[in-house]
């Protein structure tokens, strides 16, 4: 649980992992072939090396970027999933869920606050307690999916209050 502007250790799914681990071994196997090398010839000559193979993958995402072509590439900055459809942009994902979109957007809306001098006095994940320092107005902002809400505002019902 997340409490005024402490951050939740957050670590990476399994799928997540997955990924990741897919795109190492991509880039490391294709090392391997511009050096042709097998891989009992690489333990020797050129051995895992991840830095190497990040600076490869660095490399490969801004290439592809600037080709307007995202990738899935998940990952944890500053305590906050960065593995979100919003985030990296991906047409599908099948790292993500609900969970680590509504942490990226309630750390997001936390800082926006932070930013703006109000007080963040409690969030628990899915609900952030919020102080105006001036007045001392406290308010709540809580985020939900639109199919949490049980209500199809695309078409127009409205939300009954809770």
């Amino acid at each position: 649980m997340i409490s005024g502007t402490e951050k939740q250790e957050v670590e990476m799914t399994d799928r997540m992992v997955e990924r990741a681990d897919e795109l190492d071994n991509a880039v490391y196997d294709m090392l391997l072939t511009f050096l042709q090398l097998d891989s009992e010839e690489a333990k020797e000559e050129f051995p895992w090396n991840i830095e190497i193979i990040r600076e490869v993958l660095d490399f490969v995402y801004s290439v592809l970027a600037r080709e307007g072509k995202p990738v899935c590439n998940p990952y944890i900055s500053d305590g906050s999933y960065r593995c979100t459809l919003s985030e990296c942009g991906c047409r599908k994902c099948s790292c993500q869920t609900t969970f680590m979109e509504r942490e990226r957007i309630m750390g997001r809306v936390s800082e926006a606050m932070q930013l703006n001098d109000i007080e963040v006095t409690d969030n628990d994940g899915n609900k952030l307690l919020v102080r105006e320092p001036l007045t001392g107005e406290e308010f709540e902002i809580a985020v939900k999916s639109i199919d949490e809400l049980g209500t199809d505002f695309r078409s127009g019902d409205k939300a009954v209050q809770q």
